[in-house]
């Protein structure tokens, strides 16, 4: 890559997220969505650079869910997505029959999976109450320009951990 493009991608991506120690994008929108009591979901978008404080000082004991890519506009339709910064997949174990695992034996069951597999070990694994999400951080966000490589990536992922409820 030449000094020039390099020297760019630097510039555009030199945020870095404390939380979950990833690039992010120079600019742009998340959503945090709160579930409600009727079931429904309360969408809240945030500029980028409000993520750290929003996300230490939100309601620990609501069910939320953070968008899991960076938008131009205040929304999280796919058309607005400007960069994702990652790779990841929802477990709801509570569906399978490694519901009975305790978190050492099911974080064992990953990671073994992921080795007998060849799939690359996620950056992270965290408990979502009753689930799992499986993440794996790139080095620098996708462009847009790559969200059907993405998407192409997610839907494997999918397939892949189908017996541990993806």
């Amino acid at each position: 890559m030449g000094a020039l493009k390099q020297q760019k991608l630097q510039l555009e991506f030199d945020l870095f997220d404390p939380i979950e120690s990833r690039q992010l994008p120079k600019f742009g929108y998340w959503t945090l969505n709160t579930k409600t009591n009727n079931g429904g979901l309360w969408q809240r978008v945030y500029k980028l650079g409000q993520m750290e404080y929003v996300l230490t000082h939100c309601n620990k004991d609501r069910d939320q869910y953070m968008s899991q890519a960076f938008f131009a506009k205040q929304n999280r339709r796919a058309i607005n997505v400007t960069a994702i910064t990652h790779a990841f997949v929802d477990l709801d174990i509570y569906h399978t029959d490694k519901a009975h695992f305790t978190h050492d034996q099911l974080v064992m069951a990953i990671r073994m999976f992921c080795e007998d597999e060849n799939i690359p070990q996620p950056t992270m694994i965290i408990f979502s109450g009753r689930g799992y999400y499986l993440k794996w951080m790139w080095c620098h966000p996708l462009p847009r320009k790559l969200a059907g490589m993405f998407a192409a990536i997610l839907k494997r992922l999918i397939e892949r951990f189908e017996e541990f409820g993806a």
